[in-house]
């Protein structure tokens, strides 16, 4: 999420600025392709992951098949960002830089589906 670093950290005080309520009932996960791991450094990589996922306080969720990729159609090789509802209907998805012009408008997304 490199290419959207701005995004990342607007999101994160968002979230932080909510009330502890609404910030229960969000999830907050970082997905990573993971299906070109060979099967030997798979351990390796859950513990570098694990890190990672403490070092950002979030999840992190490998998809080692593929099967994430396939089911909400992210790119390889480029920052994907969705927002899926309570009922795992996609609501936005992207891929790619996110203009801040955008901030805005997900963020006000965010705060309708928290209610």
């Amino acid at each position: 999420m490199e290419r959207n670093r701005g995004l990342k950290k607007t999101l994160n005080d968002f979230y932080f600025s909510q009330p502890e309520a609404i910030r229960t009932r969000v999830a907050r996960i970082a997905a990573i392709n993971c299906s070109s791991a060979f099967p030997l450094f798979k351990g390796v990589w859950k513990g570098k992951l694990s890190d990672h996922s403490t070092n950002e306080g979030l999840t992190v969720y490998c998809d080692w098949d593929g099967s994430f990729a396939k089911a909400y159609g992210t790119v390889d090789d480029e920052s994907n960002f969705l927002i899926v509802d309570r009922k795992g209907t996609v609501r936005f998805s992207r891929s790619g830089k996110i203009a801040e012009r955008e901030f805005d408008g997900i963020k006000q997304l965010l705060e309708s589906l928290a209610q």
